[in-house]
Formats: C-alpha cells, structure tokens, sequence
C-alpha cells in the first residue's frame, strides 16, 4: 500500500502508575531513612514524584531524597542493580523482575504501590473522514496494536462506527521503542 495511504494510531499516556522499593526501609544495613535516598523510573510521574518528595523532606529534612526521570524499564532495572533505592514504573514489575528483587533487598520482597494514575489517549489521522471522532473499545485498539486487525475497514471498528465509511487504508499503529511501561 503506498505511504500516503497509511494511517497511525499512538498512545500518548499511561495506566496506574507504580511506586517498587525493598521491603523494610532501608538499604540493608540497619540504618533506616537516614542518608541520600536515590530513585529513579518514569518521566510520567515525575512530577509527582518531585511534589511527594517536597512534602516528605518538610517533615524530614536531614533525608536527602532524588529522582531521575530516565523511563520505567531503567528505573527498575537500577532498582534490581542496586543503582537506586526506589523505581517509578507505568507497569508493575515482572514475575522475573520480582525474583532478581528478592536478591537485591537481601532476602525481602520488592513492594510495589500503585500511587498515580495517568490516563491513555489513542490519536488517529484520517482527515478524509469527516468525522470528529471514531468509536473504539479497549478490545478494538489492543487488537490494532497487537497486529489483529490492519485496516480502518475492518469489521471491529465498522460495527463500532455504522454511520461512518471506513477507509480501507491501512491502519499502523506507533509507540515508543524505548522500555516504556506505557507501551507496556
């Protein structure tokens, strides 16, 4: 099909968004919140993250708390390298992620805390249309990301939609590449 007919579909934002850290409240040694608590995971909850620890360090002052933006799959993966104390994640860790966490907090669990919900929006370009909006279910548009269904006509999306006229162009759907947890 030529590039001028195709269309793209992309998802612009997240899910419940979560917070992992090792059991316990330390890093290991006995110490407690005492010393630089780095962290580190999605650039989505980052403001958040910069208001939660505002808040924290007014009533604590002595702990010094950071977080660096750099996206969910880094944050967890410095989590489970011992990089970082705490990971913010759009998607909750894997069942493998969970187990390299047992190792990491010295025999304690990771624990993940859903705190943040951003929502996710779903663009298209048809301007041929005319319509201003096309009716999509969550089924329908994991479908389309999935590769299940390829063209604007399908019957999903028409069923969806009977006073539209679906192009049959095809339908392309875009994410990011990087270890998005949005992706995910």
């Amino acid at each position: 099909m030529r590039a001028a007919a195709r269309r793209a579909v992309g998802v612009l934002g997240g899910v419940a968004l979560t917070v992992a850290a090792c059991s316990g409240g330390d890093d290991g040694d006995g110490t407690g919140l005492s010393g630089p608590l780095p962290g580190a995971g999605s650039s989505a909850q980052e403001n958040a993250m910069l208001g939660w620890i505002a808040g924290f360090q007014d009533r604590h002052p002595d702990v010094l708390i950071s977080y660096d933006p750099v996206g969910s799959g880094s944050g967890r993966e410095m989590l489970l390298n011992g990089a970082v104390l705490f990971a913010g994640s759009d998607a909750a860790m894997s069942p493998e992620e969970l187990e390299q966490g047992t190792q990491r907090c010295h025999g304690g669990e990771v624990i993940e805390l859903p705190l943040y919900i951003a929502p996710i929006a779903v663009a298209y370009h048809l301007p041929e249309l005319g319509a201003e909006h096309i009716n999509m279910t969550p089924e329908v548009i994991a479908q389309a990301f999935t590769g299940q269904i390829t063209s604007w006509d399908d019957p999903a999306i028409a069923e969806l939609n009977p006073d539209l006229e679906l192009p049959a162009a095809e339908l392309v759907p875009v994410n990011r590449s990087d270890d998005s947890g949005t992706t995910e």
